[in-house]
Formats: C-alpha cells, structure tokens, sequence
C-alpha cells in the first residue's frame, strides 16, 4: 500500500491507507522478532538481537531526516515513493540472500 499513498492526494484516503501500513508494520515487528529468536542460535541470541534492533531504530531515527529534506524540494508524494522504493529494494535484497545462513 505505500506505492498507493505516494499516487493519492485526498486526506481521508491517505489516512486509510496510513492506517492499514501502521497495522501492517506492527504485525511485522512482533513475527520478525519472534522469528529472529527462532533462528539464532542461542549462544548469540542476545547479540542478533540487539544488531536488529539497533539497524531498526536507527533507520526509524535517519528516515525523517533525510526525507525530511525530501519533502522540502519535491513533496510528500516523492517522499512515499522513494520509502516504497527502498522497501521493495530491502524486501528483494532480504529474498536473494534468505538461504545464505543455514
């Protein structure tokens, strides 16, 4: 759904969409720990764990900032563009090398 807010320039679409993504993102976060404890091993739990969280906060941190400055030259539809983008490079990026660890 982020493509369809960066194609969407009325308030209450954009909030329905926002909504679904904010619903979406909370789901998310709960399975990928959960997954994340699955398959570390337990040796290294601890540290796997805290190399997530600090690249995930730290990209929660930048985001604004540098689509911030986004915003300021080219608008709010570019800037869901390129979040959209970025996922969709970060989600193929996570597929080609999901079989690397076993």
């Amino acid at each position: 759904p982020i493509f369809l807010i960066s194609l969407n320039v009325q308030l209450p679409v954009l909030f329905l969409l926002l909504l679904f993504f904010g619903a979406g993102f909370g789901l998310a976060q709960a399975s990928i720990d959960s997954q994340i404890i699955q398959i570390s091993p337990a040796r290294a739990r601890g540290g796997v764990l805290s190399i997530h969280n600090t690249m995930k906060y730290l990209g929660q941190s930048a985001a604004p900032v540098l689509l911030g400055v986004v915003l300021l030259y080219f608008g709010l539809q570019t800037v869901f563009l390129l979040a959209g983008i970025f996922g969709l490079i970060v989600a193929a990026t996570t597929f080609a090398v999901r079989g690397w660890f076993d």
